[in-house]
């Protein structure tokens, strides 16, 4: 019920955007939109006016067919299903969070890595509450979000496709243990 224009600039993943709502519905807002680019796929809002609902956007291509063969979002099929739902990756993937756990437990003890990949707990001088799930799609469990997102942690070197092939081609968990510098980017 909305359409709105908008123009900007990019760089260094980052989409700046001036944007004003058009007649098409009733919407009547305009402003700055700073959009982080997370990958070909997907943008998510860094900064926004409070009335601007939308927060992180998926490019849709071809149907989302909820697992079956030619995955929308073009991950590799495992055994004829998506990397998501097979019981090894998802136990790679609970790796994953509890490799980025413990990392981010050396810079805030306070603080925890939830199931969706977020830092939540006491972070020094904040304490984040996760008790509401993430923007995502109808019918995502955390292991398809995390695998889609496969952003850079914060504190930890991998992302969540590079730290399932490692662990898939024989890496151990202790040899995937090491934590990061702010700032430091994924390997």
């Amino acid at each position: 019920m909305w359409s709105n224009v908008a123009r900007g600039i990019f760089g260094n993943c980052v989409l700046t955007l001036e944007f004003y709502d058009l007649p098409k519905g009733t919407a009547t807002g305009f402003g700055t939109l700073v959009l982080e680019v997370l990958s070909n796929d997907e943008m998510v809002a860094r900064e926004k006016p409070p009335s601007y609902s939308g927060s992180r956007w998926w490019r849709v291509s071809g149907p989302t067919n909820g697992g079956e063969a030619g995955s929308s979002d073009g991950s590799p099929l495992v055994d004829g299903e998506n990397p998501w739902e097979n019981a090894t990756i998802k136990s790679l993937i609970d790796e994953w969070l509890l490799q980025q756990d413990r990392c981010l437990k050396e810079v805030y003890p306070g603080g925890y890595i939830d199931s969706w990949g977020r830092a939540c707990g006491d972070l020094g001088t904040t304490a984040v509450y996760c008790d509401i799930t993430p923007d995502r799609p109808a019918g995502w469990d955390y292991y398809r979000y995390l695998w889609y997102n496969n952003w850079c942690p914060e504190d930890y070197p991998y992302r969540v496709k590079d730290y399932v092939a490692s662990r898939l081609n024989g890496e151990s968990f202790d040899s995937l243990a090491m934590c990061k510098s702010a700032g430091e980017p994924c390997i």
